[in-house]
Formats: structure tokens, C-alpha cells, sequence
């Protein structure tokens, strides 16, 4: 079965008020469905690397999708010395956007049991790589952080990119150097956008939110240059408005937010004043 998601996209303007620029940026069978078989991932997928497989099935990997039927696998050696790596690649109909934030989750998992690269004691992480062409990495977007869980886990990802890319790849990295193999089980990536206001900073903001993962009480410590009143507002991955609240600007170094009546969940606070507007990604995990 082959299925599309779809991510809006949209932008604002750098100088003139916000206004919305919406495409439709399509990525196909985003869950690896195909047929279960070594060196090959399903259409229309493209081999990056090496020889990445179509699971369950393959080398003893019996692990059961996380969502469909199939899933992929990759392999890479686990040290600098050897350039081996398998990865899966799609070209875009429409290019992700500097300055935009996009976000989406994936499912991740860890095999003990890989017999034509035994694991050992050796774990993997996932990057995610923007590119000008097929399976081109130019541009780290994202990395998952150590992969240890035999079971399917929810990861959610979040970036910004600086450049315009029209090409993703996924694929293993290890974090620390190791003398076997690492691997990793890719499945399910569930996309969309925020409603996003592209990065654009007049008189920058820093923002600090703690703790993120959160239970729903969220501290923001705010560093302005400006003084001015300002709304935070927090939105979901749909870019739904679900609270919005104003302060004035002597409120602006210290502020506890309550959102425990979300569900957990991925969300964006955003601020946002006259002349600055800030994105900060927060996940609610019970």
C-alpha cells in the first residue's frame, strides 16, 4: 500500500506583515510498505549506501511492524575507519523551506540480532540529512540520540533548515566508536508542518524551557532585547491555536505556563510580539 502524507508549509514575510505561502511537499509510503526481502527497501524509496532490507524477515529480524506490514533496516559499521553505511533516500515534490520549521515523528528500534552484522554491544543513532540530490547529505537536520529499545519507539523530530532541500535521507550513525556493527529499525514517519512562521528575528529572544519533556508545567525564562508586551501562544502539529495568553513586558524574565489538560504530545509555544516572533518545540510525556 502506498500512501501519502502531506506537510503545509507556510511562510511570512521578512519585513512586511505575516502572510501565508502554502504548498504541499508529498512524501511517499512513508511507512515502508513492500515486500519483505534483503538488500532492497520498497518504491519509491532509493538504496543509500549500501544494501538497506525490507523487514520483518531478513536476517533473523522478526520484530513486527509499527504500523502496515514492512519496515526497513539499516547497518553501519561502528567506527570511523570503515565507510560502510546503508540508508534510504526520496526525492520531494516540493522543497522543504529555510527558515521554516517542520516537524514529524518516526518509529525506531534496536535488533540484538542481525546475523549479517552482529550488534554485539554496539547501538546506533538515526540522522536525518537534507540534500540537493539523491541520498546527498548535505545538511544534518536531525539526530535521534543512542537507539537501545528492542521495541518500537515514538521519536518525535524537529528542524529548521538553512538552506532550501529537495532530497531526505535517513540513515545510522554511531555515537560512540565501537568495533562491530550498528542497526537500526526505521518505520512510520508521520509528517506534517507546524503553522509556522519562518525564523525571522529583529531584535533576537532567547528562550529557555524546563523541564521539556514535560508533565504539562512548563517554565520559559526569556532574555529580550526589546521591551515590549507581547502573546505566547502554543499551537499544535496541525497548527491549531489551542491556548493563547498576553503579558506585559515587565513580566518577560520568569513564566510558568500550565498545559497539563493537553494530551501528550508534540506542540509549539511561540512568541510572539510586534517585531519578533520565536518558534520552541515542547513535548508533553506523562
Amino acid at each position: 500500500m502506498t500512501r501519502k502524507f502531506y506537510i503545509l508549509l507556510i511562510g511570512c514575510a521578512m519585513i512586511l506583515p505575516l502572510r501565508e505561502v502554502k504548498g504541499q511537499v508529498t512524501l511517499l509510503n512513508p511507512s515502508f510498505e513492500g515486500t519483505p526481502q534483503a538488500h532492497i527497501v520498497p518504491t519509491p524509496w532509493q538504496n543509500c549506501g549500501g544494501s538497506p532490507d525490507t523487514q520483518p524477515g531478513q536476517w533473523d529480524i522478526t520484530l513486527p511492524a509499527s504500523d502496515g506490514s514492512t519496515y526497513v533496516s539499516f547497518l553501519q559499521r561502528g567506527d570511523s575507519a570503515n565507510t560502510y553505511y546503508e540508508g534510504a533516500g526520496q526525492q520531494l515534490d516540493i522543497c522543504l523551506t529555510s527558515g521554516n520549521l517542520h516537524s514529524f515523528t518516526l518509529d525506531l528500534a534496536h535488533s540484538n540480532v542481525y546475523l549479517s552484522g552482529d550488534p554485539g554491544d554496539c547501538y546506533s543513532s538515526l540522522e536525518v540529512w537534507g540534500g540537493y540530490s539523491s541520498c546527498s547529505q548535505d545538511e544534518l537536520l536531525w539526530q535521534s540520540g543512542k537507539i537501545t529499545d528492542t521495541t518500537w519507539q515514538t521519536y518525535p523530530v524537529a528542524f529548521t533548515p538553512n538552506q532550501n532541500w529537495c532530497h531526505l535521507t535517513f540513515r545510522p550513525y554511531f555515537i560512540d566508536s565501537c568495533s562491530s556493527w550498528i542497526n537500526v529499525l526505521l518505520d512510520n514517519i508521520d509528517l506534517s508542518v507546524i503553522e509556522g512562521i519562518a525564523a525571522f528575528n529583529y531584535n533576537k529572544i532567547q528562550i529557555s524551557i524546563y523541564p521539556n519533556p514535560t508533565n504539562g508545567l512548563i517554565h520559559l525564562e526569556l532574555t529580550q532585547n526589546e521591551r515590549t508586551d507581547f502573546n505566547l501562544e502554543v499551537r499544535n502539529l496541525l497548527g491549531e491555536l489551542l491556548m493563547v495568553k498576553s503579558y506585559k513586558a515587565s513580566q518577560a524574565s520568569h513564566i510558568e505556563l500550565n498545559l497539563q489538560e493537553l494530551p501528550d504530545g508534540i506542540y509549539i509555544v511561540q512568541y510572539a510580539s510586534k517585531s519578533n516572533v520565536t518558534n520552541k518545540r515542547i513535548v508533553i510525556n506523562r
